[in-house]
């Protein structure tokens, strides 16, 4: 069993990690600290920018961040802002905020 990070959003379990494929590889990082949390979302979102997509899979989460395309009005799920890069739960379109929230 992971040990546990006690932070400000509550208790998540350390040493996990989060596997990221896109159309030209894939990484996988360990989350260690909040700060580690932080560096996966910002690399996530800058891939979706730059690639088609970015999978990701974080124990038995599985979702896809992806820049949407031109015209299309696609807005938040949880809180309802404007999305510009948009994490596809299956069931959900979140935006980085609620997403990086809903998996912590």
């Amino acid at each position: 069993m992971a040990p546990e990070l006690h932070t400000s959003h509550g208790t998540m379990k350390t040493n996990q990690n989060v596997r990221l494929r896109t159309p030209h590889g894939g990484l996988v990082m360990s989350i260690h600290t909040d700060y580690d949390w932080q560096m996966v979302f910002e690399h996530i979102t800058n891939r979706a920018r730059h690639e088609s997509w970015v999978d990701v899979t974080l124990g038995s989460h599985h979702w896809r961040a992806f820049h949407p395309q031109p015209g299309v009005d696609d807005h938040c799920s949880a809180c309802g802002v404007h999305l510009t890069i948009v994490h596809d739960t299956g069931t959900n379109h979140l935006c980085t905020r609620c997403c990086h929230a809903t998996m912590h």
